[in-house]
């Protein structure tokens, strides 16, 4: 079968999730930006849950069959040229076990990264050091990164409940929103965040992801 044969389902996911980070403002290369102004946020919700489900099931595969490859694409900063290069090499343009014989997956780097880093933080196996990621000080919030990585720091328990919902439900948005109330303590002043869950979900669960591990607590004198 030709390599060049692209499922119809992987297809529909491509221009599913496409169409819907675009609606975010955060398709192609870009960094998710927080925008000056008003502060606030806007939910977008994903409708087209066979994608999603077609991007959960490849993340996960991806992660526990090629660890090193996953490790190699999540150490990218989001939305840089090295993270294009990096997912063009390693998954678009690779045959392997994950994909249908003689298909490629399109779908969004923004999805499929969420959903390998997702598929790296279920198997319970801790990131290497050079991995981790230091918390950055409010006043160095700039992209939806830096802020889900301070949100994380400080709510570990709340984002890791996250991966008991289904990306692209409601569940998952009524998560989401209940979250980003508090968001604001990451925020610069006057910043806005117009965002769709399913990627507001996966950059979390990646920030937790590389968050250090949790100091362990002390125990109280006479324990």
């Amino acid at each position: 079968m030709s390599r060049v044969k692209v499922v119809t389902h992987l297809q529909k996911v491509a221009a599913g999730l496409g169409a819907l980070a675009a609606a975010a403002g955060l398709a192609g290369g870009a960094s998710a930006q927080l925008a000056p102004g008003r502060s606030g946020f806007t939910t977008i919700q994903s409708s087209d849950d066979q994608a999603l489900r077609d991007v959960v099931t490849f993340g996960r595969c991806f992660a526990m069959s090629r660890r090193n490859d996953s490790l190699a694409l999540i150490a990218t900063r989001p939305g840089s040229r090295e993270e294009a290069e990096a997912f063009h090499r390693l998954v678009f343009f690779e045959d392997q076990i994950c994909l249908a014989a003689g298909s490629r997956l399109g779908a969004p780097v923004i999805y499929m990264r969420g959903a390998i880093a997702e598929g790296l933080l279920r198997s319970g196996q801790p990131l290497p050091e050079s991995h981790q990621l230091p918390v950055p000080a409010v006043s160095e919030v700039r992209t939806l990164s830096d802020l889900t990585l301070c949100y994380a720091a400080a709510h570990r328990e709340q984002v890791r409940a996250l991966l008991a919902t289904r990306p692209g439900s409601r569940q998952e948005s009524e998560a989401v929103s209940a979250m980003a109330r508090e968001f604001g303590s990451c925020m610069p002043a006057r910043a806005s965040l117009r965002y769709d869950s399913t990627q507001v979900r996966y950059r979390l669960i990646e920030a937790l992801l590389r968050l250090a591990p949790a100091p362990a607590p002390v125990a109280a004198p006479g324990n």
